[in-house]
């Protein structure tokens, strides 16, 4: 049984590589399609990631839990880490857009403002030269005198 099963995970494995390298050759003339690749990539990575450090989290709570009482106020943390990683695993399976999108557009959409905001000109003094020998600057509305 055991033989039967890496051989038919073997023929999977080709069959998965067949198909991801068609999806990879048609991303390349498909901005559409690369976009979809990447968010899939992206969603897999966050979720693998994310089951990993609540396994790590599980673990360490383990461990303290052999003195719980020591321990308490750690492990009531963990616990509540570990709940929020579990809905954070939820919603990244749900609607990935939603948390690992939010970054790059809000960046992207800085990028869009800066480049369209209108900024005040600098305010440089303005220099007056009633008093040769003692010349003053106006700035924001202040006169300074400049004392040579």
């Amino acid at each position: 049984a055991g033989l039967t099963g890496i051989i038919g995970a073997f023929f999977l494995k080709r069959r998965i590589d067949k198909i991801f390298a068609v999806e990879k050759k048609n991303a390349e003339h498909s901005e559409e399609l690369r976009t979809f690749k990447n968010r899939q990539k992206r969603r897999s990575e966050a979720v693998l990631a994310n089951e990993e450090a609540m396994r790590l989290l599980q673990k360490q709570r383990e461990k303290l839990a052999k003195n719980a009482d020591q321990h308490k106020t750690k492990i009531e943390t963990l616990d509540k880490e570990i709940e929020e990683r579990q809905q954070l695993q939820e919603k990244l399976m749900e609607d990935p857009d939603t948390i690992l999108s939010t970054s790059g557009q809000k960046g992207q959409e800085r990028v869009a403002q800066s480049n369209t905001i209108e900024t005040d000109p600098p305010q440089f003094p303005l220099r007056h030269e009633t008093d040769k020998e003692f010349p003053s600057f106006e700035l924001l509305g202040h006169r300074l005198t400049e004392v040579k």
